[in-house]
């Protein structure tokens, strides 16, 4: 028996591939060779365009990574994807988990044979729903805490050509507590951001 030494630079171990395609779901594990490189064969149902997520779990010297957007990959000559994914107006990282007040802002790509990789696809539009309900209004901001659904549409089709699930979380509260102790007069607490805290006096 041994143990990862803590100079590794190789993670080792395992790493599984979530892939996804019309229909089609299945997830595949494979050893990451001593030169960290993992390959798989998988037989997939049809040609088309499938999204492969990798995930490793970690080990001993190297934390777990995981990778939500996921990469697309065309299997076949006539073969056309789309890949929506979500930023949150801070940054241009993709996102699946948003805090209340955030903007939730998607993008849609498409990629073929011809794109040469992902090209924006500039006349989409985007509809929600809460997971679980077939209403989709338009995407507006911003959204209640709570599981959704976002759906992307193009040329007035009835049909989404991709959709996604996303997370908006309550905002965080910070309370601070103001005491005489402190030096504040409490006469200039403002109750509306600050809470007083004095000792009852009474026996």
């Amino acid at each position: 028996m041994s143990s990862a030494s803590a100079t590794s630079t190789i993670p080792t171990g395992t790493l599984s591939f979530l892939i996804r395609g019309t229909d089609f779901s299945t997830t595949v594990a494979a050893e990451i060779d001593k030169t960290g490189k993992v390959t798989k064969d998988v037989i997939v149902p049809a040609d088309g365009a499938y999204t492969v997520t990798p995930y490793y779990p970690g080990s001993y010297v190297f934390k777990d990574m995981s990778n939500a957007e996921g990469q697309m990959v065309l299997v076949g000559e006539n073969a056309t994807g789309y890949q929506l994914t979500l930023t949150n107006g801070k940054d241009n990282n993709s996102v699946t988990r948003f805090t209340y007040g955030d903007t939730v802002t998607p993008s849609l790509s498409r990629m073929s044979k011809d794109t040469q990789g992902l090209q924006k696809v500039d006349n989409a539009t985007f509809k929600y729903a809460v997971s679980g309900s077939e209403t989709q209004p338009d995407l507006t901001n911003p959204l209640n805490a709570g599981t959704y659904t976002l759906y992307a549409y193009i040329n007035g089709e009835t049909k989404p050509v991709a959709e996604t699930e996303f997370t908006v979380v309550q905002r965080a509260v910070t309370l601070r507590v103001v005491t005489p102790k402190d030096g504040v007069d409490q006469a200039l607490v403002d109750p509306s951001t600050q809470l007083s805290l004095t000792a009852d006096t009474k026996t």
